[in-house]
């Protein structure tokens, strides 16, 4: 029964890893497009300017 409940808590804590990745992964990609999308902007503002 212990072994069974240690198995438990580290797929408990290798799912919440998981999402943890995911999420950072997630959030760096939005970051770098949001970045990518506002320099394309700027630059077609300051090419009509």
């Amino acid at each position: 029964t212990k072994e069974s409940s240690v198995n438990m808590l580290s797929m408990a804590f290798v799912a919440i890893a998981a999402v943890g990745v995911l999420l950072l992964v997630t959030l760096v990609v939005a970051v770098i497009a949001v970045n990518r999308y506002h320099k394309k902007k700027t630059q077609e503002m300051v090419f009509k300017l």
